[in-house]
């Protein structure tokens, strides 16, 4: 199925988040390299997300210009390895990432 461009969030339809895209994810691929593909794939999306979700929030604060690819980048890798993800189904243990602290 060939989704239109009103399928895509709003944040996702910014030609200026489009242009961040490629290093968000280069920075999250590099930032979880030790998961296993399809992990490492799920983790990805996963930041990118997260990264679209801040960017649609600066956005509707009208602070775009406060938006560079490398700090949400950061932002939403930090997130997802402090165990803090933007979907509600995705429950994965914080060791995976690489995390010293032991689950209680």
């Amino acid at each position: 199925m060939n989704c239109p461009d009103k399928c895509l969030p709003v944040s996702m339809r910014q030609p200026r988040f489009l242009s961040m895209l490629r290093t968000i994810r280069n920075h999250a691929a590099t930032a979880f390299r030790q998961m296993n593909s399809e992990a490492r794939e799920q983790t990805i999306q996963e930041a990118i997300v997260n990264a679209a979700v801040v960017y649609a929030r600066l956005v509707e604060l009208k602070k775009v210009e406060l938006a560079y690819p490398t700090v949400l980048a950061r932002y939403a890798v930090a997130r997802i390895k402090g165990g803090r993800r933007s979907s509600s189904h995705a429950s994965t243990n914080a060791t995976e990432y690489g995390s010293t602290t032991r689950p209680s």
